[in-house]
């Protein structure tokens, strides 16, 4: 087991419009005992993630990271940014996506996730994620029974709040970004339906910038191959985390569009 103590620099948005304090860059400071000792020597599920075409939709939140504990208490969302218009986004073909956050150690606040339809003016689901002691990345996986769903078309806001003051909650820090939910076409409905396995499946989603399902597969099946799980998070300026330890309970991942048949990969 060896020691890491990784530096990253994350440019971020402008703060939220509610005036909290501005932030553009800043370090975080990595300290965990890297998990993963084996590398895998099969076939790299995506080397390089290739975005979304076309122009990110505008972000109402103000994106980034805000609160005036912001600079102290360093937390990474898991998604690519669009360098064009520094916008955290990514599409989905799922209508329950999951979500992942790099947490530092020395965190022992809880962290307040919710999904917002700004549209609507509604939050979808909110859940409370208790950030592991010694640091690495957790999931927030929207509820597949009884939940509200994601409706193709549509472009929802996460955020993920450390609730550092239970009074003033503009003060917290936060990290919010854009997910998409899109109706795929049918050649790559056509494509999913053929493929047969996670490798193949994870090519076709990282070639049509198709994140949140990309990096669901991925997630399952990173301890039997981390080098895909790395070799991902580096094609999107994410490296410095990618040995991060990963926290169960990770997603049950389906295929995410109505049109293809269920099918639950494996991490073997």
């Amino acid at each position: 087991m060896m020691y890491q103590k990784l530096m990253l620099s994350l440019a971020t948005l402008a703060l939220l419009a509610s005036g909290g304090d501005r932030v553009l860059s800043h370090e975080i400071d990595l300290n965990f005992t890297a998990p993963l000792t084996n590398r895998g020597t099969s076939e790299l599920l995506a080397q390089t993630f290739q975005p979304p075409r076309g122009t990110p939709p505008p972000d109402s939140s103000g994106g980034g990271v805000r609160g005036v504990h912001s600079q102290s208490i360093n937390i990474v969302p898991l998604i690519p940014k669009d360098e064009s218009t520094n916008t955290l986004w990514g599409q989905t073909l799922s209508a329950t996506p999951t979500f992942f956050l790099y947490v530092p150690a020395g965190i022992d606040k809880t962290i307040k996730f919710y999904l917002v339809d700004e549209a609507e003016g509604e939050t979808l689901y909110e859940t409370f994620l208790t950030p592991p002691s010694n640091g690495g990345i957790i999931s927030a996986d929207l509820p597949r029974e009884g939940g509200k769903t994601l409706k193709e078309g549509r472009i929802y806001t996460w955020y993920f709040e450390v609730q550092v003051n239970s009074v003033e909650t503009n003060q917290n820090p936060l990290v919010s970004g854009l997910v998409q939910r899109i109706a795929p076409s049918q050649e790559l409905s056509a494509r999913l339906q053929a493929a047969t396995t996670d490798n193949d499946r994870s090519k076709i989603y990282a070639a049509n910038g198709i994140w949140y399902d990309l990096i669901a597969l991925a997630a399952t099946l990173r301890s039997a191959n981390p080098a895909n799980w790395e070799a991902m998070l580096n094609s999107v300026g994410l490296g410095a985390i990618a040995q991060a330890p990963l926290i169960i309970p990770l997603p049950n991942i389906t295929n995410s569009s109505s049109n293809l048949p269920e099918n639950r990969p494996t991490a073997n």
